[in-house]
């Protein structure tokens, strides 16, 4: 979408935050807002909120975070927030598993967090499915 879809990023952020509207429709709002770069950067928070929101359906809310690390560099404050999701067992797989491919797309600020990923990836006492969303940290 870029620079041409830029205009639209505060009707998408309407749409991300209005609780009226269906599920699935917040979470594409999201990550149209995720592939807006800078435009799509200052409702990062929003977009967090949402991929934090325990009463919206996990395998809605998973996508939310890759849309946190297509923002690159804008999304980059967020890797702390990500791992922390990450490294949360209470937080669904596949929300886990989409914040790791995150932190993987944020370069330089998920790769702050790879001696942690190795540590999981070398700790077979964890769940095997955790330690392959492990494994997505090292596409940077």
């Amino acid at each position: 979408m870029g620079e041409t879809g830029a205009k639209y990023a505060p009707e998408l952020a309407n749409i991300l935050n209005n609780e009226k509207v269906d599920e699935g429709v917040r979470a594409s709002a999201a990550k149209a807002l995720g592939n807006l770069g800078k435009a799509g950067a200052k409702y990062a928070p929003d977009i967090l909120k949402f991929l934090n929101n325990d009463k919206v359906n996990p395998h809605i809310r998973d996508d939310t975070a890759i849309a946190l690390g297509n923002l690159g560099e804008a999304g980059a404050k967020y890797a702390p927030e990500l791992f922390k999701i990450f490294n949360n067992n209470k937080v669904d797989d596949e929300i886990r598993s989409k914040t790791a491919q995150a932190l993987g797309n944020l370069g330089e600020a998920g790769a702050k967090f790879a001696p942690e990923f190795a540590e999981i990836l070398n700790n077979d006492k964890l769940d095997a499915n955790i330690r392959s969303y492990a494994r997505s940290l090292w596409s940077i």
